[in-house]
């Protein structure tokens, strides 16, 4: 019986974040729960059911990657730094190798280094969210945190195109 009212506030909070909410009853009602939520965090001067974050706008954060995946992600990355010389050093000597066996003895070499050393296994993300899709390689960020970033003007040289 007290599950209900929690789903009806997440709900409600879920609905104002994302910006579906459009009564000012229910903004009211996401207001006072994320005041409860962001345990008293409200700005200075402001009624008690004011929130220190805006429930109105339309670019909040977007959600954040798993935190293991990212750090999955950081692991691989140590890895290839660190077998960067001798993963080069036997892709060369499979290049120049004057025989079959030398050839082969270099393969089974590489292929013995960790899977995760190889750095075609690294993933870009973005470097604020963590997300692995719609990744701008010249911005370091996803397609959504750039628009984000862009349209607040955070970006230099970067504007809104109209013709």
């Amino acid at each position: 019986m007290a599950l209900a009212p929690r789903l009806h506030a997440d709900h409600a909070l879920l609905e104002a974040l994302s910006g579906r909410a459009r009564t000012t009853p229910a903004r009211r009602r996401v207001a006072r729960l994320v005041h409860t939520r962001f345990k008293g965090q409200v700005s200075p001067g402001h009624k008690r059911n004011s929130v220190a974050i805006n429930t109105n706008s339309r670019y909040l954060p977007g959600p954040m990657a798993k935190t293991s995946k990212i750090e999955k992600n950081e692991r691989r990355k140590a890895l290839v730094r660190k077998y960067a010389e001798r993963r080069a050093a036997l892709k060369e000597a499979i290049r120049t190798a004057a025989t079959f066996e030398e050839r082969m003895r270099a393969q089974t070499a590489l292929g013995k280094l960790p899977r995760d050393s190889n750095p075609n296994r690294v993933t870009n993300r973005c470097a604020l969210t963590g997300r692995p899709r719609g990744y701008l390689r010249r911005f370091g960020l996803s397609r959504i945190a750039f628009r984000e970033k862009a349209l607040a003007g955070h970006i230099t040289g970067v504007t809104k195109s109209s013709w």
